[in-house]
């Protein structure tokens, strides 16, 4: 009797765990799995593109050829607003390699909104709107 509660017990430990482990991967992995892809500004003459791959990053806008940044990104997804931070490996501004830009985030109706401060600022932005050192972007999916 002791062995089979024994191996009951160790059944049940183990397939909550399992679980947990299933359900936090899954809720890590949706705002990721969202950002896939390449994004094109639907704001009228910021003419930027946006791609996000695995844990990488790289942003360029075909009518400046020197604004263009490219890195690796990590999501707080918990935050409210959520949150995300652009780590800079390399870009046409070499001031900017090796900073992090901080931003905030939400996805509505097929539109990604990012507000980003300026890479190095020590904050995220406050809110969603083009303020002190934000830059807000609202991106579609290509």
């Amino acid at each position: 009797m002791k062995r089979i509660n024994r191996f009951f017990l160790v059944g049940v430990i183990s397939a909550i765990v399992l679980l947990f482990g299933l359900f936090t991967n899954n809720i890590r992995g949706t705002d990721k799995t969202e950002f896939e892809g390449e994004w094109v500004s639907t704001v009228p003459g910021q003419d930027m593109i946006f791609s996000f791959s695995g844990e990488n990053f790289s942003i360029k806008s075909p009518n400046v050829p020197d604004y263009w940044y490219r890195g690796t990104f990590s999501l707080k997804i918990k935050a409210d607003p959520k949150k995300i931070d652009l780590a800079i490996k390399e870009g046409g501004i070499p001031q900017y390699e090796g900073k992090t830009s901080l931003g905030i985030y939400r996805f509505g109706e097929e539109i990604l909104t990012l507000a980003l401060n300026q890479p190095g600022a020590p904050d995220y932005p406050a809110s969603f709107q083009n303020t002190g050192n934000a830059i807000v972007f609202k991106l579609k999916k290509k």
